[in-house]
């Protein structure tokens, strides 16, 4: 049988490199492509009823009509306070009589808006829509701006006569207003001029036992009406305000959100109203180991420190707050500046390694640490002083070290070893200088 022979195939010649090079380069590239391929469409959220133009769900706060019974020149001026355009005619607009003001300041009067932002809605929004969203939104923000301004406005204007200060307590009484007016209320009354009679109505209207308000993200706002309150009972009887809120006060009262910011108006009327130093602290002694249960409790402890640094001191205040920071001064990671303002109220020399501890994490800890010194009274304390100016002098320093070293120095001048010790303390936190290259 025959055999059929196949023809052999020549075998394909690879071309030298640089000649696909140069073909390479005589190629046409390929057209970029003009258009976006199409991809599918994301999946979009329906969007709800309440979101959409022309609103996209913001409040926009209702006019306000004009007052046609007040001089036109009067009336003038308050449309014009309306639109945040009155800077110049607040004195005119303040003519009007306090009735008047409080026949126009009803419904949409004590009204602001309310601003709507919600990320997930607008995640679902084209970007035209969130143009438009964007757009809204800050002229919302703006007209409650303007209109909270106004409200600044009127209740101060109302807290000069006795009727206007008995409406402002009902606007911070009702639960029916906005966290925001109440709050305005609340605070034009308490820098109301002093009147015994007004700061009782202010405690019956407003005791934070009798809690009316949502606990919703303005709840700390409410927290602060109900503050000025506490204050009214602080200011009219010391002792029945400590019989009234020492339940507040126990720790196991602030598990629950509600009980955290009825403590909270608490220490907050007790910080406000002995920092300003113009009330006796002596009467509210009583309230000083009732707020130290709560230095431990992290819902509320700001606050209880910030009201022990003006209530009467008692040791265990110092040794909660040092235990606070760490189990020694060397083995603190962060010295919180109300945990040294109480240690610094001691006049116990163990607390002088604390003070020198946070003297040298942070300078900013100069004048709180100097008191300390001051208050424990050991010549120590101006070999410290003195050691931590070499490097840290500055004008409001030395000004302010100079009274706190001349005190010192009436209880001796510190000894050699004082003065070793006292530079030992700082050379360790000095930064060490790179060499020169």
């Amino acid at each position: 049988m025959a055999k059929v022979l196949k023809k052999a195939s020549k075998p394909t010649k690879s071309k030298p490199a640089a000649a696909r090079s140069a073909n390479a380069k005589l190629a046409k590239p390929k057209p970029a492509k003009t258009t976006p391929a199409n991809r599918k469409p994301a999946d979009r959220q329906a969007k709800p009823g309440d979101f959409g133009p022309p609103n996209w769900g913001n409040v926009f706060p209702e006019p306000i009509p004009r007052n046609t019974t007040l001089p036109a020149e009067v009336a003038d001026a308050i449309e014009q306070v309306l639109a945040g355009e009155g800077k110049d005619v607040k004195s005119v607009a303040e003519q009007a009589p306090i009735d008047e003001l409080i026949a126009m300041f009803t419904g949409p009067a004590l009204t602001s808006g309310e601003p709507c932002y919600d990320e997930d809605k607008i995640a679902a929004l084209s970007l035209g829509e969130k143009r438009q969203q964007k757009k809204v939104y800050w002229e919302a923000e703006s007209a409650k701006n303007r209109r909270e301004a106004v409200h600044v406005w009127f209740t101060k204007r109302l807290a000069t006569t006795p009727a206007g200060r008995a409406y402002l307590i009902s606007i911070a009484a009702s639960g029916d207003h906005h966290a925001r007016l109440r709050e305005f209320a609340a605070h034009a009354l308490r820098d109301a001029p002093p009147d015994a009679a007004l700061w009782r109505e202010i405690a019956k209207h407003l005791d934070p036992r009798n809690w009316l308000g949502a606990l919703d993200r303005y709840a700390n706002i409410v927290g602060h009406t109900y503050a000025v309150g506490a204050t009214g009972a602080l200011i009219s009887d010391p002792a029945d305000a400590l019989y009234r809120f020492k339940p507040l006060l126990a720790p196991k009262a602030v598990t629950t959100k509600l009980g955290e910011l009825q403590a909270k108006a608490v220490l907050w009327a007790l910080g406000h109203l002995l920092q300003a130093g113009k009330v006796d602290p002596a009467p509210y002694a009583g309230f000083t180991p009732l707020v130290v249960d709560l230095i431990e409790v992290e819902e509320v402890e700001h606050a209880a420190m910030a009201a022990l640094a003006h209530l009467p001191f008692e040791p265990i205040v110092a040794e909660i707050a040092a235990r606070g920071l760490g189990p020694s001064p060397t083995q603190v990671s962060y010295w919180k500046d109300a945990s040294v303002e109480l240690i610094a109220r001691s006049s116990d020399p163990r607390y002088i390694p604390w003070l020198v501890g946070a003297l040298a994490n942070n300078w900013r800890h100069w004048r709180c640490t100097f008191e300390g010194l001051a208050n424990i009274g050991d010549p120590m304390g101006i070999a410290i002083i003195e050691a931590w100016m070499v490097d840290n002098a500055a004008s409001d320093r030395t000004e302010g070290a100079e009274p706190i070293l001349a005190a010192l120095r009436a209880n001796g001048e510190p000894t050699e070893a004082q003065r070793v010790e006292a530079a030992g303390y700082f050379a360790s936190s000095k930064k060490k200088k790179k060499p020169k290259k």
